[in-house]
């Protein structure tokens, strides 16, 4: 993406949703897989249940895509949402519960076709 990148802060829990908006720019979201499914076995431990929300987005700023993002959700968390309220405002503010941490991984990997093709890369 061309342009001045935007500053992630680590030190706080918040969304990037929230922090797009502080830098006056205008964020995103566009829900490519909602789905109930079994928790990956690299979650297990953490998530301790059987059965996650499974989340895909694409995140967008000023209407461009800058990152592909997937978010699992316990499945008794989970039961009020829907594609369209995930698509109007942040997962963490529909929850119901507060959140006492979260668990961000990060990677940079070389883009499939549909993933490229998802953020508007050559």
């Amino acid at each position: 993406m061309a342009g001045t990148p935007l500053r992630q802060s680590l030190r706080d829990l918040t969304t990037i949703e929230r922090q797009i908006l502080a830098a006056n720019r205008t964020p995103g979201r566009e829900l490519v897989r909602f789905a109930f499914v079994p928790t990956p076995p690299h979650l297990a431990g953490v998530l301790t249940t059987d059965t996650v929300l499974e989340v895909g987005r694409i995140d967008r700023m000023d209407g461009r895509p800058f990152a592909l993002a997937t978010v699992w959700v316990r499945s008794d968390l989970s039961s009020g949402l829907s594609p369209r309220a995930l698509e109007r405002r942040p997962l963490s503010e529909q929850l119901g519960v507060e959140l006492g941490g979260a668990v961000q991984t990060i990677s940079a990997v070389a883009a499939t076709s549909r993933e490229a093709r998802s953020l508007e890369v050559p």
